[in-house]
């Protein structure tokens, strides 16, 4: 794997008793985002840990580091300190240190044992170079570039750092890291779903010389059971997380007012889905060759054994299957804008409910979750 990124601008840095990356470090105080990615931490002298200590919790920060001393295999050894003991000595070391709950600041953790790169940056400056964020790292000769070029520090984070995070396992996040993802998954899944439903109940017609207009197409309507069976699932799974995992759990710290504004949302919000799943769910079962057979079994034409007489059982099958699909079609008449509506109001609904909930950020990241803790410590060994 190779991943490239052009500069625009950049300052080559030279460090020797001094941090390659200090300019980086003295934006700290006024960024809202900061990267981090080394190689090790420092055992003992933990100043640079202490930079981030010292952030508050609008501050998010990606820590993204190797554990050394930690194998996929482990060989017995006659030492009184095995590779395991001393791996397992290291990994304690790097779960004390990085423990979200002794910082402020959002905090989330990466292990990364392939990672041997050193890029340490906010949203304003960054630092690609050989230098570790340890203090360690400021006894040595260090090399690195300093970027400043808004473009550049884009490129690095929407580029660069996604790749690392790929080959990454997460130790620990906060709550809000979770919830977050699970929204990015709910918006998207619900854009998909009305991206379908659009192309599958409407079509574009002449109604006047050169002229189209989209109308509901009620020849040739049709609608995925699955893709609907998952989008009222997916709504179903974030109104459970917010009223159970949010709500119930969070209730002491969270104004009154924003949850009687969270429970009006998801009210309206299962109304209008459950409607809309009432017009469309019979129209998603329909399956006009299952049903066309089942009606020609039912003639004695079928079983006569005369092929003109089963092509009579299929051509009656499927006329009374186009009835029953006319049935179902028809019911929509009148309810093109229904349909448009209900495409933009229930996107809608849902990002009142995330927005509703971003003003309780601060509370959901107080909350430390862990994560893979046995998969990385794989030493067989308790702390």
């Amino acid at each position: 794997m190779l991943k490239k990124t052009n500069i625009t601008n950049g300052v080559i840095t030279l460090s020797h008793h001094d941090y390659g990356y200090q300019e980086v470090i003295d934006d700290f105080p006024s960024a809202k985002e900061i990267i981090i990615v080394t190689f090790s931490i420092s055992k003992t002298d933990t100043r640079l840990l202490n930079e981030l200590k010292m952030l508050d919790e609008s501050v998010s920060v990606t820590f993204i580091t190797n554990l050394p001393q930690r194998h996929e295999k482990y060989f017995r050894s006659n030492q009184m300190k095995t590779p395991a003991d001393r791996a397992l000595e290291n990994i304690k070391d790097y779960f004390n240190q990085l423990d979200r709950d002794n910082y402020n600041c959002d905090l989330t953790v990466y292990f990364c044992y392939e990672n041997h790169s050193k890029i340490i940056m906010t949203e304003n400056i960054a630092y690609i170079g050989s230098g570790n964020f340890s203090d360690e790292s400021k006894n040595n000769v260090e090399a690195g570039i300093i970027l400043t070029d808004y473009e550049d520090i884009k490129s690095i984070k929407k580029q660069l750092i996604p790749e690392i995070i790929t080959r990454s396992i997460r130790y620990t996040t906060s709550f809000y890291t979770v919830y977050m993802e699970y929204v990015a998954d709910w918006l998207i899944d619900c854009n998909d779903f009305f991206d379908h439903l659009d192309m599958g109940i409407f079509t574009y017609a002449e109604v006047r010389y050169a002229h189209e207009e989209k109308v509901l197409d009620l020849t040739n309507a049709s609608i995925s059971f699955e893709k609907l069976n998952r989008f009222t699932e997916m709504i179903n799974e974030a109104k459970d997380l917010i009223q159970v995992m949010i709500l119930e759990e969070f209730d002491p710290y969270i104004d009154t007012g924003i949850v009687d504004r969270i429970n009006k949302l998801l009210i309206l919000l299962n109304n209008q889905v459950q409607k809309l799943e009432g017009w469309l769910e019979e129209l998603a079962s329909f399956d006009f060759q299952e049903l066309q057979i089942n009606y020609a079994q039912k003639m004695h034409e079928y079983y006569s054994g005369d092929p003109d007489d089963l092509n009579y059982a299929f051509e009656e099958g499927q006329r009374k299957a186009h009835e029953d699909f006319q049935e179902i079609t028809e019911r929509f008449i009148g309810l093109d804008g229904y349909f448009e509506r209900v495409q933009i109001r229930i996107p809608k609904l849902l990002q009142l409910l995330v927005n509703e909930i971003e003003n309780i950020s601060d509370i959901l990241k107080s909350e430390s979750i862990y994560e893979n803790r046995s998969s990385i410590n794989n030493t067989n060994k308790e702390f």
